[in-house]
């Protein structure tokens, strides 16, 4: 072999090497550079694959945006088990609500593109990460039915969707358990929660889901829905699901609230 084809030959196992100590120094983060194919949904950036990168991941495994209020979906200090509402008054009607991420940043936007502009496509992804969120927090349950938040036919008219049952169907098909969204009816008189503090939407969300003529008796029910901010509408669902008896209601959302107080 001449020189020439010697030292080419030393060049290529260096880089060949040097890729390989790359890979085992960062791993999926080099993956996801070489080789750029989705956004992860939680910050945008691009991964190889799936819907999470692996810096969101971490940060969902160790508590970077906080850990989960023991009884509801919002995100508390990681030193802390409960959100100061949960201390005052822990949640009735629900048995427990657990979200994905933090409503911030770029999950927000996609949030909003999801439930305001008609971004349905983004429902298969969500989907797919709820669906690893009942695995790894619920897996103990065995439900009977997933059902989705309901909104008002003039919600419906417009958007032409209710963005909670996207994310029901998707979840339903990922743990293998019946869809339904004929167990509960908003009031059409509903006022949006949008603009309202904490005790307004709260007070919005009073008595402002009804239940419908269905028998739940012993029945355990995933409930869906896309954010969860006060809590209001998740416990007021719990409410209507536990009048028509309903064991019990836990509730997963794309996203939630922090309370760092």
């Amino acid at each position: 072999m001449s020189e020439g084809n010697e030292k080419k030959e030393r060049d290529n196992a260096k880089g060949i090497n040097g890729i390989w100590t790359l890979l085992k120094e960062y791993g999926a983060e080099v993956v996801e550079l070489l080789f750029p194919g989705e956004a992860c949904l939680i910050c945008g950036r691009v991964v190889a694959a799936g819907c999470l990168c692996k810096s969101c991941a971490d940060k969902r495994d160790n508590f970077g945006w906080g850990r989960p209020c023991d009884c509801c979906g919002v995100f508390i200090r990681p030193e802390h088990s409960l959100c100061r509402w949960c201390q005052l008054e822990p949640p009735v009607y629900i048995e427990n609500a657990k979200a994905v991420a933090v409503y911030q940043g770029y999950l927000r936007d996609q949030l909003l593109a999801f439930k305001y502009e008609g971004q349905k496509s983004l429902a298969k992804g969500f989907g797919v990460l709820l669906t690893d969120l009942v695995k790894r927090e619920f897996a103990h349950i065995n439900f009977d039915y997933v059902s989705s938040v309901p909104v008002t036919e003039k919600t419906f008219a417009k958007r032409g969707y209710n963005q909670s049952l996207l994310l029901a169907q998707a979840v339903s098909g990922g743990i293998g358990v019946p869809w339904t969204d004929h167990f509960l009816r908003k009031r059409a008189d509903v006022s949006s929660q949008t603009t309202l503090g904490r005790e307004g939407r709260i007070a919005n969300m009073r008595d402002a889901i009804l239940p419908l003529d269905v028998d739940l008796t012993g029945k355990r029910i995933l409930l869906v829905d896309d954010i969860f901010t006060t809590g209001a509408t998740a416990y007021a669902c719990g409410k209507a699901l536990k009048q028509m008896g309903a064991a019990g209601v836990w509730v997963i959302t794309v996203a939630a609230g922090v309370d760092f107080s």
